[in-house]
């Protein structure tokens, strides 16, 4: 079932998100929700406290793959919620519409610790 993305790729995949989701630098969920919409990303919604669907995936919909391939996504969320709450968040997808399912879901941990302290930004295990 399609491609996998490179383990390598997929860390700097989530670092380049992560990355340019601090430097959007919003101050909400709701004006994340709106950069997603305005830049065709897909439509966010939250699901519960720790999970975010992600509708109409512009990445997630573009492959086939038997694993989730929206490390970017992934990254720029952690980034985003980071720069809102002012603490570290990893954030894992756990569904992708390039596995054929109906969107993407996003699973959000609080790690505990402040924002900006060093950390390798790796993709979640």
């Amino acid at each position: 079932m399609g491609k996998n993305i490179r383990p390598d790729l997929e860390t700097s995949f989530y670092k380049l998100g992560y990355e340019f989701g601090k430097i959007i630098a919003p101050k909400n969920l709701d004006e994340v929700k709106k950069i997603f919409n305005d830049g065709n990303l897909g439509t966010l919604i939250e699901v519960d406290w720790n999970i975010l669907k992600l509708e109409n995936s512009a990445i997630g919909k573009s492959i086939a793959s038997n694993k989730p391939v929206c490390n970017y996504i992934a990254g720029l969320l952690s980034g985003a919620l980071e720069s809102i709450y002012g603490k570290k968040f990893i954030v894992k997808e756990i569904k992708c519409m390039a596995q054929g399912c109906d969107a993407c879901y996003f699973e959000v941990k609080d790690t505990g610790r402040l924002g900006d302290a060093e950390d390798d930004n790796s993709v979640p295990s």
